[in-house]
């Protein structure tokens, strides 16, 4: 009896040996936040259009690029081939399963099937895939302790994914928003030496130079690692955002501009639409606190694509960006709409109710009302961290802090606000 292929995690794949081959390529695609996701994905339906979990991988592969109604033609493909085929194995009908939940939109169903499919197969790494990071599950759950849940999650898998380039990525992720700086540091540095060309562990590293306040390690290591790193890859507009701060940091204004205008562009179908919107509207948002120069024409032409690209309210993280988004632009019906949407929500959703404050509080800093965004920013200090997004995202709120404090002349409490979180540097008006 011929022996069944396996993936790189050394689970079975019902198909082919060539096909299996594919599907390697393209779950390392993933993993490693490359460009082609979609041709992979699709080279592997192509060449066993009955292979389920081929089906999951193009589905997991759209649902990224925000193209969620094809993503579910493709769940149902693979759960069809469930229903046809008795060749499929236990572990493959748990994993359409999970991931099915998942495409769906239903994700604390998703998060349980996960769990308990990994606890009979904790090297299906495209299962666990989705639990993990900032924008998986946990990460957008809304609850206040995620960074430890997300932590303990990995520390509980480590074990099964000694000495893998991915896991070690993601782990040392979950080690620097926890706050262990020196251990992610390591930790991430063993994944670029297993494989350089993981942008997980790209995205990584630009972290811990932030966490660690090396503006020009930071600029020095985006810019060499960027130059290999194809245009139509996943993390690309992510990571040039991350380019962008530390060139605004560093006083290198024009050089921020620059890469806004060359990598930033919620049309391009390769940045995933909730990273092209929060990743625009933050890096405005900033440049503006930066500069002290209002740009209503391009707050303007993002609020347009991003009606377009991302039209729908409902992710936590995106809706507080939002709020400032059309108070720039001067949209005030999509406002209206958007606080509309949040009310609804507020009282069964702590994440939302604290998103809203945020919200608020931006959208007074647009109008100067500097003694009220200190207020609502401070009554949710606990909270800012249910709204999703990473330590150097939600430094968006500190920033916005740190301006209404020094406009509003409250130098101690500013100098406190500096010394708990120095990786925000002083914006150069307050300099």
């Amino acid at each position: 009896m011929m022996t069944a292929p396996t993936d790189r995690y050394g689970n079975s794949l019902s198909t082919d040996a060539a096909t299996a081959a594919l599907y390697i390529e393209g779950v390392d695609a993933m993993l490693s936040a490359s460009d082609d996701l979609m041709v992979r994905s699709d080279a592997v339906v192509a060449s066993d259009p009955n292979f389920a979990l081929g089906h999951v991988l193009c589905a997991r592969s759209l649902a990224s690029y925000g193209r969620g109604s094809e993503a579910l033609l493709a769940i149902s493909k693979a759960r069809d081939i469930l229903v046809n085929t008795f060749s499929v194995s236990d572990r493959e009908r748990g994993h359409v399963h999970a991931l099915g939940l998942l495409i769906e939109g239903r994700g604390a169903e998703a998060l349980v099937a996960i769990k308990s499919h990994l606890s009979m197969y904790p090297r299906d790494a495209v299962v666990l895939q989705p639990a993990t990071g900032i924008f998986g599950l946990i990460g957008f759950s809304g609850r206040i302790d995620r960074e430890a849940e997300f932590l303990a999650l990995m520390n509980e898998y480590a074990a099964h994914y000694a000495n893998d380039w991915w896991f070690s990525s993601i782990h040392a992720f979950a080690e620097c928003e926890a706050g262990f700086h020196d251990a992610a540091a390591k930790r991430v540095q063993r994944s670029l030496e297993m494989n350089p060309r993981n942008g997980n562990a790209a995205h990584v590293q630009a972290h811990l130079h932030y966490e660690f306040q090396d503006d020009n390690g930071g600029a020095a290591f985006l810019r060499e690692w960027l130059s290999g790193y194809p245009k139509t890859s996943l993390l690309r507009t992510h990571l040039s955002w991350h380019l962008a701060l530390v060139e605004l940091s560093l006083g290198r204004v024009d050089a921020a501009w620059q890469l806004f205008r060359d990598e930033f562009d919620t049309t391009q179908a390769h940045a995933p639409p909730l990273n092209a919107l929060t990743d625009i509207v933050s890096w405005l948002w900033r440049a503006e606190l930066a500069e002290g120069v209002a740009r209503p024409q391009e707050w303007q032409a993002v609020a347009e694509r991003v009606a377009v690209v991302v039209p729908k309210f409902g992710v936590v993280f995106g809706d507080a960006h939002r709020a400032v988004m059309y108070a720039k632009s001067g949209d005030s019906n999509a406002l209206a709409a958007l606080r509309e949407a949040i009310a609804a929500t507020s009282d069964t959703r702590p994440a939302m109710r604290a998103a809203g404050v945020v919200g608020e509080a931006l959208v007074a800093a647009t109008e100067a009302r500097w003694h009220e965004v200190i207020d609502r920013l401070e009554s949710v200090d606990v909270d800012v961290v249910r709204i999703g997004g990473s330590r150097a995202q939600r430094d968006l709120v500190v920033a916005t802090l740190m301006t209404a404090l020094h406009q509003t002349g409250q130098t101690e409490r500013l100098a406190l606000l500096r010394a708990r979180r120095p990786q925000v540097r002083p914006l150069p008006l307050m300099r």
